[in-house]
């Protein structure tokens, strides 16, 4: 009978060759005391849309990336400080952060001309996706009326639930992602904590070392009305190994009928794309249409320690 101990022997700790080496961290100039840190955020970083993009732009959504300055990215954060009331790092003055914001309000707009219907924004590695679940609905009145809508229709239909009041505030949240002008732009990326974490991570290091960037992606309203067609699967030497919905915490019920077929489609994309992918190991995103799979984004499996 096998123990707990041989089980404990048999594992592995996990590695890949995108965790750098004591070594190779301290040749960057970075101090002995932030070895560690650098390490997790170079791991981080390295999934970024940037680093797949062009090995697989025709299976996914169309994107550009604005590469974020220094001086952007601490005058973000500490806007972002100084709104919640926090003193900021105390880089620049008010009137130079101001001034660093307003150019960068240009250059998004600028961006966004690019995309006529609209975009989804994020950093090169994750999204602002938290700032609608923070924001009071008296100050977003649109995403107010649309969930009232979306809410009136199962009214109408019978059929609200706890289960389908919550795909309906996914979908609200969803829509109200979509950003036509630099001012709601700047909006999301101001409010938003996941922003704010990234590029803090950025700026623990030596400016010579800084990377950090804003992604543009064609927006397609079809996305945010199917959150049951968003999956996540995780994959282990590109071998694909599990999949799950990518809203996890909610019951959709018409996915259990195709549930073989949306299994076979998604396995038999990636196995199609899998050559293409830059990384051994990964967190992969997936959306489903009745003519295709699209793939959405990676990320790190973990953010583990050497």
């Amino acid at each position: 009978r096998r123990t707990m101990n041989d089980h404990a022997a048999q594992q592995t700790a996990f590695d890949s060759e995108l965790l750098l080496s004591d070594e190779e961290i301290l040749q960057l100039g970075v101090a002995p005391s932030l070895v560690e840190l650098y390490r997790r955020k170079h791991y981080q970083f390295s999934f970024g849309i940037s680093s797949w993009y062009e090995h697989l732009r025709y299976h996914t959504f169309r994107s550009t990336f604005l590469a974020l300055t220094f001086e952007e990215a601490t005058a973000l954060l500490n806007e972002h400080y100084a709104h919640g009331g926090r003193s900021s790092e105390g880089r620049g003055s008010e009137e130079q952060r101001k001034a660093t914001l307003a150019a960068l309000h240009e250059r998004i707009a600028e961006m966004l001309q690019e995309f006529p219907n609209g975009a989804f924004i994020k950093l090169n590695t994750r999204s602002p996706k938290d700032v609608p679940l923070d924001l009071d609905p008296q100050a977003c009145p649109d995403l107010a009326e649309h969930l009232k809508q979306l809410l009136a229709e199962l009214d109408a239909a019978g059929t609200r639930t706890p289960t389908t009041e919550a795909v309906a505030f996914i979908k609200a949240m969803g829509c109200w992602m979509e950003i036509v002008d630099a001012d709601k732009a700047m909006m999301l990326l101001l409010q938003s904590t996941r922003v704010v974490e990234d590029l803090g991570k950025c700026l623990n290091f030596p400016a010579k070392l800084f990377e950090a960037s804003i992604t543009f992606r064609e927006w397609l309203p079809e996305v945010p009305l199917h959150p049951h067609m968003e999956f996540r699967g995780f994959a282990h030497k590109k071998q694909l190994n599990a999949l799950t919905q990518y809203m996890s915490f909610v019951h959709f019920p018409e996915l259990v009928p195709i549930r073989k077929e949306i299994e076979t489609r998604i396995r038999e994309f990636h196995d199609s794309i899998r050559d293409r992918i830059p990384h051994s190991s990964y967190v992969i995103d997936f959306y489903v249409t009745p003519e295709r799979v699209m793939l959405i984004g990676q990320c790190p499996v973990s953010s583990p320690t050497r």
